[in-house]
């Protein structure tokens, strides 16, 4: 596509203050944009789903072998990258040219990168400008934005949700949210959980304590991250076993996805691994990520043997505990509204999902998408 002047443009309603000369530009290799993204991950507003490193993994773990293809809207003012929109494009049901974000569900939250020095509605203003663009594409059929973040890291409101092209929601019955504790003491987190489940917590600790030593511990070497996501992958993959019709954790793509993210995120600083150990079995495990003061927790695992003594209840406690202890402001459940989340915190971020036809075909992707999918969630929930 090359680059864009967007001073060919028309008229907007309103201008990108301090700004003289913006451009979008697409990319199609992730090895063209990598300096310039790390460059702007430094003094940027972003989630950790939107680094370089989680997606660069998630394309050449995953997405290559699906056949996603990136497609990467980057904006600059003058020479300089100061936004970012990660999409790519996949063909669903082998006919239909979608426009997505990167990640699939490994991305939890889909959003722009902006630069941090740009306003909120200087934001708001590149996102009208970038989805006017993309609705010309000729080669798409439809736009696909799912699992749109309510704000972004640094709690605005998200102008992809916004700008009054994108709706809040086109599939409403698709609804999802992503509980979050706002972290303070220990105490004052842990009062706010129900007694009966503080309760059957120290029920189960007692039953653990009895069969022999209880011992948490973040892992602080590469030995133990390898060894410890090699055990979470096994514990995942046995208790979906049964559950689901796809088992990722028995997919070589995802569990390469999740030991060389973990080495590498580990490397850099942002891999949060811990597991909880009866004497020198490890019975629980947690693989996430540590990023602008919020840990998201991703991966928790446990070893079944043991499910009636609620191993994984006491590792997230723990792992509260130990985020309280060092200052860290966000435990961020991600997306999933399982009950057990219920039980520390009210706050939920909404998500949503954005469907665009841009062609007949699209028009009947849209149909498919509206009528049928609801249908087979019905069927199969899970």
């Amino acid at each position: 596509m090359g680059k864009i002047c967007l001073q060919s443009f028309a008229v907007f309603s309103r201008h990108i203050m301090l700004m003289k000369d913006i451009r979008i530009k697409y990319i199609y290799n992730l090895d063209d944009i990598k300096d310039e993204w790390l460059q702007l991950e430094k003094q940027a507003v972003l989630y950790y789903f939107q680094s370089f490193l989680w997606l660069s993994q998630w394309y050449y773990n995953i997405g290559k072998n699906r056949r996603s293809y990136p497609l990467i809207v980057a904006v600059y003012n003058n020479q300089t990258i100061i936004a970012l929109f990660p999409f790519c494009i996949e063909r669903h049901y082998g006919i239909f040219r979608v426009l997505t974000w990167m990640g699939g569900k490994l991305a939890d939250y889909n959003a722009p990168v902006f630069s941090n020095l740009l306003s909120e509605d200087e934001r708001e203003n590149i996102c009208v400008m970038v989805t006017k663009e993309l609705c010309r594409l000729k080669h798409i059929d439809v736009l696909l934005f799912l699992k749109i973040p309510e704000h972004l890291d640094d709690g605005a409101i998200n102008p992809m949700n916004h700008t009054g092209i994108i709706a809040l929601c086109t599939h409403p019955e698709d609804y999802l949210y992503a509980p979050y504790i706002i972290l303070k003491d220990w105490e004052s987190v842990y009062m706010r959980v129900n007694t009966r489940i503080r309760s059957v917590s120290s029920k189960f600790r007692r039953r653990l304590t009895d069969m022999g030593t209880i011992k948490f511990r973040i892992a602080e070497t590469l030995h133990e991250v390898e060894e410890t996501t090699k055990v979470m992958i096994s514990q995942k993959a046995e208790c979906l076993s049964g559950k689901v019709k796809v088992n990722s954790f028995k997919n070589n793509d995802y569990i390469n996805f999740y030991v060389n993210t973990g080495i590498k995120a580990f490397e850099e600083g942002y891999l949060h691994l811990s597991r909880l150990k009866l004497n020198d079995q490890t019975i629980a495990t947690h693989w996430g990520i540590l990023f602008n003061n919020r840990l998201y927790w991703l991966s928790p695992s446990f070893d079944g043997n043991y499910r009636t003594n609620g191993p994984g209840r006491l590792l997230l406690e723990e792992l509260i505990r130990k985020c309280c202890d060092a200052n860290v402001k966000c435990f961020d459940f991600c997306l999933g509204d399982e009950p057990y989340k219920s039980h520390w915190t009210d706050n939920k971020m909404i998500l949503y999902r954005y469907l665009k036809p841009l062609t007949l075909k699209g028009f009947l992707f849209d149909k498919i998408y509206r009528e049928v999918r609801p249908l087979l969630k019905r069927i199969n929930p899970i």
